[in-house]
């Protein structure tokens, strides 16, 4: 799977690799900012493989977003399957 990172406020799209499998998979995380002021994230959804393309899954209820970042949300998740739907085409349907 290539490289993807893209950023829109607070959500950031990007490819995240399991360290002890070396799998890769898409996921849409939430910056956020630390008593210390030091950034951390945390996963919203991650895009998922099944037989007939791919579905997005929610990571407990944090996909319950504020209302003013659900265009943003969904602009990352279009993208997503945008890219996931063109990494398939290129590597002739293997997705990682």
């Amino acid at each position: 799977m290539k490289y993807v990172s893209h950023r829109i406020g607070d959500l950031e799209l990007r490819r995240t690799e399991i360290p002890t499998t070396g799998k890769h998979y898409l996921e849409i995380v939430e910056w956020m900012k630390n008593e210390k002021k030091e950034d951390y994230c945390y996963t919203i959804l991650i895009f998922e493989e099944y037989d007939e393309g791919f579905f997005v899954r929610s990571v407990g209820d944090r996909i319950l977003l504020e209302d003013k970042m659900w265009h943003k949300f969904g602009i990352l998740i279009k993208f997503g399957f945008e890219f996931l739907k063109k990494c398939v085409e290129d590597e002739g349907g293997e997705h990682d």
